[in-house]
């Protein structure tokens, strides 16, 4: 969508738009009809831009999220709680303790 401007109107999210126009102050009729339109001005950059920085934020977070349930599924492999046995055992350990004078 949006590839043929003029033909085709480019999909505008509510939230970007209604934030890039208070932020940088711009007409909100010209602003819709330059995204729509996909014309190449400030106003279509900033909103593409920001949008890809967006979904980038978002599929970053996603993939985090599923790595990190991936790794705690991975931790329980398993089972319930196993028991190590870390029994260590220790024969003729010498110490030096030097008193202080």
């Amino acid at each position: 969508m949006g590839l043929f401007p003029g033909k085709e109107k480019m999909p505008i999210e509510e939230k970007l738009l209604v934030k890039i126009v208070e932020d940088y102050t711009l007409d909100k009729k010209y602003s819709i009809k330059c995204i729509e339109d996909n014309r190449h001005n400030h106003i279509t950059a900033c909103y593409h831009l920001i949008d890809k920085r967006n979904k980038k934020i978002k599929d970053r977070n996603e993939n985090y999220s599923q790595s990190k349930i991936d790794f705690k599924k991975k931790m329980k492999i398993g089972g319930p709680k196993e028991e190590m046995n870390t029994t260590v055992e220790v024969k003729n350990v010498r110490t030096n303790v030097v008193s202080p004078n």
